[in-house]
C-alpha cells in the first residue's frame, strides 16, 4: 500500500473527525509502518492517528516522518518515557474524534476494523463496540473471544470465559469524559484490565461477530517473561486496585457474583505469591507476612471455595512455622508441588 494514499484522501473529507486512533510507541522501529499501514480508512469517514512517542531512542519517529512525511492526519506527541499509561491518557485528551479506538504499535488492524465496527456503533447506539481479536503466538494463532453474547460481560471476563483487548474496541469519547476514565498511571501490572471493567461495568456494550484486530506476544512481553518478587506484588496491587474500584461503581444485577469473583481473584493472586516464596525457601519473609496477616481471615475463608490445590497451600500458610514448612519442603517436595 502507498504510504500516502490513505492520507490524501483522508484529508479531503471533513475537517472533523470521526474517529481518533491512539498509537503508543516506544522504540517500536521495526514494526510500526506495518502498524500505521493497517488503519483502512473508510471513503465517508475522517480519521486522526495520534502517535504518542514515549521517549523512543530508536528511530521510530524519524521512521513515522520519512513515510509519512507532515500531513493532516498523523499527529506525533512526544514525551519522556513515562508508561504506556501515560502515553495513552495523553492520546486520549489530545483526542478530537467522536469515537476513539487503540492501536498497540506491534500489532494491526484487519482492513475493515474502522468501517465495520463505526457502521455497528451508529447502527447500535451504545458506548462501546466490540470485537473478536487474534491472538498472535510464536507457533500458532487463537481468536477470542470463543463466544458471542452481550449479557454478564464483567462476570465473564473476570472469570476469563471470554477475553477482549484493548484494542479490540470502538469508543464513544464522550462516554470516556461524562465517566472520567483514564488509564491508572499508578499500575506496572493490569491497566488494560482495570480500564475494560470500568467500561464493561458502566458502558452500553454491544459484541462483533467479526474478528479485527491482531495481537501479537512477544518474547520479551510481562506475560512471556519470568516474574520477580516485585512483579507478584505489582499484580496483586493491581487487582486490589480493580476490585475496588469496580465495587465502587458497578450496579448491575449480577454485582454479588462479581464482587465475589473480584474478592477470590485478590485472595487467588495473594496464596500465589505466597506458595512462590515457599517454594524459593524465602521462609522469612513467608512468616512476616503470615504474621502481619496478609492473608486476612475473610480470605482463608473464601479460599474454601478456591479449587482443591488453593485449600492444600492454604493449610500449609496457617501453620506458620518455619521448621514445620521446612520439613514439608524437604522430606516431601515432589508430592508437594504436583498436588499443592
Amino acid at each position: 500500500m502507498n504510504n500516502q494514499s490513505f492520507l490524501m484522501k483522508n484529508d479531503a473529507a471533513r475537517s472533523e473527525p470521526l474517529v481518533t486512533v491512539i498509537i503508543p510507541v516506544y522504540n517500536s522501529s521495526d514494526f510500526i509502518l506495518d502498524t500505521i499501514n493497517s488503519i483502512i480508512i473508510p471513503d465517508d469517514c475522517h480519521v486522526e492517528i495520534i502517535i504518542v512517542d514515549d521517549g523512543s531512542t530508536d528511530d521510530t519517529v524519524r521512521i513515522i516522518n520519512h513515510y509519512f512525511g507532515i500531513n493532516q492526519v498523523i499527529k506525533i506527541i512526544s514525551v519522556p518515557n513515562g508508561g504506556v499509561s501515560k502515553a495513552r491518557n495523553i492520546g486520549i485528551q489530545n483526542a478530537q474524534g467522536e469515537f476513539i479506538c487503540f492501536l498497540d504499535s506491534d500489532d494491526q488492524f484487519e482492513p475493515s476494523f474502522l468501517s465495520i465496527l463505526i457502521k455497528e456503533m451508529k447502527e447500535n447506539k451504545v458506548d462501546v463496540q466490540l470485537c473478536g481479536y487474534y491472538k498472535h503466538y510464536v507457533n500458532n494463532i487463537d481468536k477470542q473471544p470463543k463466544s458471542y453474547y452481550d449479557t454478564q460481560l464483567l462476570l465473564r471476563y473476570l472469570s476469563e470465559d471470554i477475553s477482549f483487548h484493548i484494542g479490540s474496541m470502538l469508543i464513544k469519547k464522550s462516554f470516556l469524559d461524562e465517566n472520567n476514565i483514564f488509564f491508572n498511571e499508578k499500575l506496572f501490572f493490569g491497566e488494560d484490565i482495570l480500564f475494560i471493567c470500568q467500561l464493561l461495568a458502566l458502558a452500553e456494550c454491544k459484541m462483533s461477530l467479526d474478528y479485527l484486530y491482531h495481537h501479537n506476544y512477544r518474547k520479551d512481553s510481562l506475560t512471556t517473561s519470568i516474574w520477580d518478587n516485585d512483579d507478584y506484588l505489582h499484580d496483586i496491587y493491581a487487582m486490589q486496585t480493580l476490585s475496588k474500584e469496580i465495587k465502587k461503581i458497578y450496579e448491575g444485577e449480577d454485582k454479588n457474583e462479581v464482587f465475589n469473583k473480584l474478592s477470590k481473584m485478590v485472595t487467588n493472586r495473594k496464596i500465589r505469591y505466597l506458595w512462590k516464596l515457599f517454594l524459593s525457601e524465602k521462609y522469612s519473609l513467608l512468616k512476616e507476612l503470615c504474621d502481619a496477616n496478609f492473608l486476612d481471615s475473610q480470605e482463608y475463608i473464601q479460599a474454601e471455595e478456591l479449587p482443591v490445590k488453593y485449600k492444600k497451600r492454604m493449610m500449609v500458610f496457617k501453620l506458620n512455622n518455619i521448621t514445620l514448612w521446612k520439613i514439608i519442603r524437604l522430606f516431601n517436595f515432589k508430592k508437594v508441588r504436583s498436588h499443592l
